[in-house]
């Protein structure tokens, strides 16, 4: 039996964000699933993440994977029996991991799909290019330190940002099963969020999902954080719009079900 659990550190998380129109951000979502709105707008975005010393428990750090990863997601919220629910729905994984590709399914943290990455950091400023292998999306972000927020961005201020991204940590995205999600639990064993500029950020996927409707809003990283993944119960929260019109359409495939597939 696999293990439910992988650790591992954080050698740059970078979120990538995008504000939605909530009717917009609505159409996107499975029929029992609402976005979380914050100040009347959806929140979706590009979550970067270097990870290293990747390993199950009991393993050495040594022997632990290094990858670049990327995960489209959206901070979303739904009522479950035990209550309201909020998490972060994710509309695709990359991995420029084969090991992570491979793994991913199998143990239950999400389909991920092979992608390439093109990263510059020097450790303050960042650059990324990305396309996955089996879909036609592509994106790029470069962005550098920032002392606040944009004056634009639809938050308030940093606590409100670190109350947002502290309740999305838990993720499902599509399972194998249509209609179903695995969900997969993020503990970081601490926070330290800090603003960036944004200089560029483009994502194909991002315009393709919301109907060309997402505007660039902020940007935020974290560095050299220690953290576990935790597999969670798949939840079935139903099929995406588009995944429906699909299956009426033979023959057609639409972004969001290349998405999920």
């Amino acid at each position: 039996m696999w293990a439910k659990t992988i650790t591992g550190t954080m050698a740059r998380r970078l979120l990538v964000n995008w504000r939605i129109p909530l009717d917009a951000a609505r159409r996107a979502l499975p029929a029992r699933v609402r976005p979380s709105a914050i100040n009347g707008h959806a929140i979706a975005g590009l979550c970067l993440v270097r990870l290293t010393q990747m390993r199950f428990p009991g393993m050495p750090a040594w022997a632990g994977l290094a990858s670049e990863n990327l995960a489209i997601r959206m901070g979303v919220e739904w009522d479950a029996p035990q209550g309201l629910r909020k998490a972060v729905l994710i509309f695709r994984r990359e991995t420029g991991s084969a090991v992570n590709a491979f793994v991913g399914a199998r143990i239950r943290f999400g389909i991920h799909h092979r992608g390439t990455f093109h990263v510059h950091d020097d450790g303050t400023s960042v650059a990324i290019r990305a396309r996955g292998t089996n879909y036609r999306h592509s994106l790029s972000v470069r962005v550098r330190p920032a002392d606040h927020i944009p004056a634009t961005s639809i938050f308030d201020g940093m606590p409100q940002v670190e109350t947002f991204f502290r309740s999305g940590e838990c993720g499902y995205s599509p399972a194998a099963e249509p209609g179903m999600w695995d969900g997969i639990r993020l503990r970081l064993h601490h926070w330290d969020l800090q603003p960036m500029e944004i200089g560029h950020a483009r994502s194909s996927l991002m315009d393709d999902l919301f109907d060309g409707q997402a505007r660039v809003d902020s940007a935020y990283i974290m560095r050299n954080i220690e953290h576990t993944w935790t597999a969670e119960e798949s939840v079935r929260l139903g099929a995406t719009p588009e995944n429906n019109a699909a299956a009426e359409a033979p023959g057609h495939v639409s972004a969001l079900h290349a998405v999920a597939a």
